[in-house]
């Protein structure tokens, strides 16, 4: 049997973060998709460690 620790982790974490815009739309669109589905308001974008808050 075989886990892929991503998904316990978004499913045990408060937000997912993308390193970039194009790396989070990837997360939502295709590796995580279900995971948005369910939870659109955990995916998040984060670029170069710096946001405004």
């Amino acid at each position: 049997m075989s886990i892929r620790m991503a998904n316990p982790a978004i499913v045990c974490s408060h937000t997912v973060k993308g390193v970039s815009k194009v790396h989070s739309e990837l997360l939502k669109a295709k590796l995580f998709k279900d995971f948005y589905e369910l939870w659109p308001l955990k995916f998040q974008c984060k670029t170069n460690g710096v946001t405004q808050v």
